[in-house]
């Protein structure tokens, strides 16, 4: 519905009171307007006379308008406004109050249950299968691990079944395999003058882990040392091959003796599993003194009808007032089977001063040969 401003709906209102007291005292005085004045004869019911305006206001009075001029002007007033604008449905806003929470009608989206939750309690009316609970298998997981399952740097692996890590840090041990099945781990090189370290030994079945290699020893001045190489594990108690033993550290002096590391003892085999190979001698030179190779590590024994393993070789040595090649490991013994081959002796020069070869090593006992 249209309004009309304020200014032509006053208008009206006075203009229309003016023309119901004009319309009253025509009725009254039985004249019209258009009469002109003229005295009208006395009547027994009163006659209020108008009040009377100041002079300043007299000459801004203007005739009272007729009745038809006056509708005639409120329609024309109501069809100059412009038409008002209807709004849009969408223009429609309500600013009354704030927006609150969502409708309690609407309906609501709910999220998807995470990663985690994924297990626990569900709703009964949705009726989805849940996977089993992620922490139940966890638990299952790690007791598994506990029995079967590989170690990890140095580590023994599984309790029944699994394999042992190698060592790691300078000088580390392998770890050792698993009760019924697995390998044992190698041993760490060693570092710094210090002995490498020892391969890893198996249970019932598997063979046994390599020893490290000894330390590596360069100096300018003074005495130098190699260090010795780890022995090997043992293999399997029913089978398996015992681990090869470790080569010794060479060693070099610019001022002073060397001394090459000893080898490695292999390790034993098993009942049915051959004795590993011993470690062979380190190399040693010095530049001013006496130089001396590392001996050969001994064989590892079989447990019967295996072979034994046969002796490192000793280190061989080059020295400048003399030097002496390393001896050759002793060979494995077994039962049923072969013995093992010594380690043949270091070879040796020197500039000045005697030089020698070092001993073969012996052979092992065995049924055959």
């Amino acid at each position: 519905m249209t309004t009309a401003p304020r200014k032509s709906l006053f208008t009206a209102v006075i203009a229309a009171g003016m023309l119901a007291a004009t319309t009253s005292a025509t009725a009254a005085t039985g004249t019209s307007p258009s009469d002109g004045p003229h005295v009208a004869a006395a009547s027994s019911r009163p006659v209020v006379a108008p009040p009377v305006q100041r002079p300043t206001l007299l000459a801004s009075i203007q005739a009272a308008p007729q009745p038809t001029a006056l509708l005639a002007a409120v329609a024309q007033s109501r069809a100059d406004q412009p038409p008002a604008t209807q709004p849009l449905a969408a223009d429609f806003h309500r600013r009354d109050a704030t927006p609150a929470a969502p409708n309690k009608f609407a309906p609501a989206v709910l999220a998807a249950p995470r990663t985690a939750d994924v297990g626990g309690a569900a709703s009964g009316a949705t009726g989805q299968v849940t996977a089993p609970n992620q922490a139940f298998g966890d638990v299952v997981g790690s007791f598994y691990a506990v029995f079967v399952s590989n170690g990890g740097p140095g580590q023994n692996g599984g309790l029944l079944v699994g394999n042992g890590g190698d060592g790691l840090l300078p000088g580390q041990a392998g770890g050792n395999g698993g009760l019924l099945l697995g390998n044992g781990g190698n041993g760490a090189p060693g570092t710094r003058g210090g002995f490498g370290g020892n391969g890893g030994n198996a249970g019932l079945f598997g063979n046994g882990g390599k020893g490290g290699t000894g330390s590596l020893s360069v100096v300018a001045t003074g005495p130098a040392n190699g260090g010795r190489g780890g022995n090997g594990g043992s293999g399997g108690l029913v089978a398996g091959t015992g681990g090869a033993g470790g080569d010794g550290g060479v060693a070099y002096s610019g001022g002073g003796t060397a001394s090459g590391g000893a080898g490695g003892a292999g390790g034993r085999g098993g009942l049915t599993g051959d004795g590993g190979a011993g470690g062979r001698g380190g190399e040693a030179t010095s530049a001013v003194g006496f130089a001396g190779g590392g001996s050969g590590g001994a064989g590892g024994a079989s447990g019967l009808s295996g072979a034994g393993g046969s002796g490192g070789a000793g280190g061989t040595a080059t020295g400048t007032t003399g030097g002496r090649g390393g001896d050759g490991g002793r060979g494995g013994d077994t039962t049923a089977g072969k013995g093992g081959k010594g380690g043949t002796g270091g070879s040796s020069t020197s500039t000045t001063g005697s030089a020698g070869k070092g001993d073969d090593g012996a052979d092992g006992k065995g049924a055959v040969g």
